[in-house]
């Protein structure tokens, strides 16, 4: 199983949602542990995501899983209107 594309960061729903899907897919079939996953991130972003990624995560990896780094990237790349 190869690794998921990565996600750019653009506001689209459709790609962070499949992006979501294919990441916790991999770590579930591949029985890869949040901690990991979230290492392995550096290399499943680019643009405004990598951006998140380094500001945020990279130094503080250990503070994070999958399912809180997804929510703050969500927060981080959408505006706050997206869902109303």
């Amino acid at each position: 199983m190869k690794l998921p594309d990565p996600y750019d960061g653009k506001a689209d729903l459709e790609a962070y949602d499949h992006w979501v899907f294919c990441v916790t897919n991999y770590a579930i079939v591949m029985r890869i542990s949040d901690k990991t996953m979230i290492r392995v991130m550096a290399d499943l972003v680019t643009g405004k995501a990598q951006a998140f990624y380094m500001d945020y995560v990279a130094s503080w990896q250990e503070h994070w899983t999958l399912a809180t780094m997804f929510l703050a990237i969500f927060d981080y790349c959408f505006p706050n209107d997206i869902i109303q």
